[in-house]
């Protein structure tokens, strides 16, 4: 081989290898750019989860959640005890679509970790299978709200609500 084959080959050589360098960096480079956007991807969806949470967070704390822990009754009223375990509410009403008497206690106001009352009074008139009703409030910032229940009877006699209120 000749000097000028020589300088040749090895400048093809080092461009050979040059090239074969360059072709790992970007491979890392395409590997380290899949990772970072594994990385923003999962911190998006951590963002997510929390903003999520802090929504359902909040409408916790702005709404009452109302735990309905026992009922007693029979003949012309049935009553029902709950727990309010969310915010205050205050001017409370109780209505319902059996045109049957209703009333909450307390009207006025409803503070978290309070105790109340539901009511229902049959005056002569057969009890329905279920009873859906509606408690108005206003919430914390003043705005009216409502919350939807049911209850029904049972063979035994017993009103219930949904387990997952109780």
């Amino acid at each position: 081989m000749t000097p000028g084959e020589i300088i040749s080959a090895s400048i093809a050589g080092v461009a050979l290898l040059v090239a074969w360098l360059a072709r790992q960096d970007s491979r890392k480079l395409a590997k380290e750019a899949q990772r970072a956007n594994e990385l923003v991807a999962h911190q998006l969806e951590l963002v997510e989860k929390e903003q999520s949470r802090q929504v359902q967070k909040e409408m916790m704390e702005n709404r009452p959640h109302f735990f309905w822990h026992s009922g007693s009754g029979g003949g012309v009223y049935q009553s029902y005890e709950f727990i309010n375990q969310g915010a205050i509410v205050s001017k409370a009403t109780v209505t319902n679509d059996a045109g049957v008497q209703s009333e909450i206690w307390p009207k006025d106001v409803i503070a978290p970790n309070q105790h109340g009352t539901v009511t229902f009074r049959w005056q002569n008139q057969a009890r329905p299978k279920t009873v859906n009703f509606i408690v108005e409030f206003n919430d914390k910032l003043n705005a009216r709200q409502k919350i939807n229940y049911s209850i029904s009877s049972h063979p035994s006699g017993d009103w219930k609500f949904p387990p997952e209120l109780m």
